[in-house]
């Protein structure tokens, strides 16, 4: 269930990126964007 979006985000794109039926929460709040050091972590975890 899709709870959460980062700033510039949409239903409508998400729901696209899918590939399945996406429920949606009633209420679906904008969240903080990760910072450049999560996600050089992150890149990090990818690329092992």
């Amino acid at each position: 269930m899709l709870t959460q979006l980062l700033p510039g985000a949409t239903v409508e794109a998400a729901r696209e990126a899918t590939g399945w039926p996406l429920r949606i929460a009633d209420a679906v709040e904008a969240i903080h964007p990760p910072t450049d050091h999560e996600l050089t972590a992150l890149r990090e975890l990818v690329a092992r």
